[in-house]
């Protein structure tokens, strides 16, 4: 009688951990992720001659959870049907770009100004939110803003043992990189 109620107890414990672990899976498998108008920003301003200003900026990032035409679409892999079937992800990066602008000017070192509000309406007024890149900052740009398709494939634990093809697949797609190097 007592083991016949271990074995239930135990028997239960892990019909609750393989449950946890299902779950866990779904979560882990269609996590989206989207970040928009990313903009960070170093100045130098000390030397007042030539003050220093660089910065990263980026219109868009997105990852998400894929059918496979490379559609959006929620993927469970506990479901029967898509045993077989392999996880996919796609990454949109949208205008990554790295500026770097060694002799700056005062009136465009941000962190002189003392008013929040007018801080905002310079910084927006240099980097507007639908322009892929600062116009003032145009030949500041070490790389001009860089935008990619990334596709990632992998296969299900079921397909692993008789899978002809790599676990992992990536597909990289990038527009173009331009590299601009100047003398001053």
């Amino acid at each position: 009688m007592i083991k016949n109620k271990e074995a239930q107890d135990t028997k239960k414990r892990e019909e609750q951990k393989g449950y946890m672990m299902n779950l866990t899976s779904k979560i882990l498998d269609n996590i989206q992720v989207s970040i928009k108008n990313i903009h960070i920003r170093f100045e130098d301003a000390n030397n007042y001659e030539l003050p220093l200003s660089m910065g990263l900026t980026m219109e868009k990032l997105e990852i998400e959870t894929t059918n496979e035409k490379w559609e959006r679409e929620f993927f469970d892999r506990t479901n029967p049907l898509n045993k077989f079937k392999p996880l996919q992800k796609i990454i949109k990066l949208n205008n990554l770009g790295f500026y770097c602008n060694p002799k700056d000017t005062e009136a465009r070192c941000i962190s002189k100004i003392k008013n929040m509000e007018q801080k905002l309406a310079t910084f927006q007024k240099m980097f507007p939110v639908d322009s892929t890149m600062s116009l003032e900052y145009e030949h500041s740009y070490v790389s001009t803003p860089v935008s990619s398709v990334t596709k990632l494939k992998q296969l299900s634990e079921h397909a692993i043992s008789s899978a002809t093809e790599p676990i992992y697949t990536i597909s990289v797609e990038i527009n173009e990189i331009n590299i601009n190097i100047l003398k001053s």
